[in-house]
């Protein structure tokens, strides 16, 4: 799970087509850092969900800094040329959960963790 932060100072500080604009970038991005068997989807707002099939934590962590390196690179939103950041969070299919609503809420709890932590 990821979620964008300061998505919102985007919208109020430079309007909607700014945010719609970055939205589009970021989920550009992060269909060219995954590969072609994984999954990178919307779930709403400034969240997206990317599932990609590793063994162990060693593979999520492989896959949370690929993941990572999306934001590197300012974002130009023709307004406005931005950094942005995001916050992820990881389940593991077996040892986080055996279906995906479990695997979905652990990976929403331990982006929160993240995100409340970095304030």
């Amino acid at each position: 799970m990821i979620d964008l932060d300061g998505f919102n100072l985007v919208n109020d500080n430079h309007g909607h087509e700014a945010g719609d604009k970055l939205l589009i970038a970021i989920a550009g991005r992060l269909l060219t850092a995954t590969g072609k068997s994984d999954t990178v989807a919307r779930i709403g707002g400034d969240e997206f969900a990317v599932i990609v099939a590793v063994d162990d934590d060693i593979g999520v962590d492989e896959v949370r800094e690929l993941l990572c390196s999306c934001w590197t690179e300012p974002f130009d939103l023709s307004v406005v040329v931005t950094k942005s950041g995001a916050s992820i969070g990881s389940a593991l299919f077996l040892a986080d959960g055996i279906d995906a609503e479990t695997l979905l809420a652990v990976a929403d709890s331990r982006m929160y963790e993240l995100k409340r932590s970095r304030r």
